[in-house]
């Protein structure tokens, strides 16, 4: 009668009997995968060889060349065009092939969490930088990314919903603030064509009296 194994023993051997193709290819593919493989790579080295030939046989005519003293030797046309080598990644037990996975989720989680924290960092500086002065240059760039609706600029307002009033709030005012100074521009010309037109009437009253 066969040895009942527990749980706990099904698992360890699980992980050091079971193994898995590296790569990232399927290890019941790899056996059809592999000759295509060499087959292609074969093929381009032919054409490589054919190409260098060619150029050869453009430098003269048949017997032109078969009379030259120069030889070129396989070697020769091997360094020239060195056969590239397929790479075999081999197999990886389960416990190796689990072990990769978390250490690969734990260096994304990483990741994310550096990537996020500089752009709040980016962002927080941006929006600083509008308050303090909106004709700044990070304060441009800050405009930028709210015409365009930056992706970056959304992520961090989602995250920090205590920042949009802030932002929300400068850019009123700076909308208001370059409402009211186009409003003085237009006056100012409205005033300078004004002026304009009475001296041309004063100029035109003055020719003929």
């Amino acid at each position: 009668m066969k040895k009942r194994v527990s749980p706990q023993e099904k698992k360890r051997l699980a992980y050091e009997r079971d193994h898995y193709v590296s790569g990232g290819e399927s290890r019941h593919a790899f056996r059809k995968n592999w000759p295509k493989k060499k087959a292609m790579l074969n093929q381009k080295h032919r054409h490589r060889a054919a190409q260098a030939l060619h150029k050869l046989e453009k430098l003269g005519d048949s017997k032109s060349i078969e009379d030259s003293t120069i030889e070129i030797t396989a070697n020769q046309l091997r360094k020239a065009h060195p056969r590239e080598k397929l790479q075999k990644w081999g197999v990886m037990s389960l416990q190796e092939f689990v072990t990769a996975n978390q250490e690969a989720s734990k260096n994304r989680a990483l990741r994310a969490t550096s990537e996020r924290e500089r752009v709040d960092a980016s962002c927080k500086d941006l929006i600083s930088a509008f308050e303090r002065d909106p004709q700044s240059p990070k304060a441009l760039t800050l405009l930028r990314a709210v015409a365009t609706n930056d992706l970056y600029l959304r992520l961090f307002l989602t995250r920090n919903p205590e920042w949009q009033p802030r932002l929300r709030k400068r850019l009123l005012e700076v909308k208001r603030s370059t409402e009211k100074a186009r409003t003085k521009r237009e006056q100012k010309e409205a005033v300078k064509q004004r002026v304009k037109l009475l001296r041309s009437a004063i100029q035109k009253q003055a020719m003929v009296s």
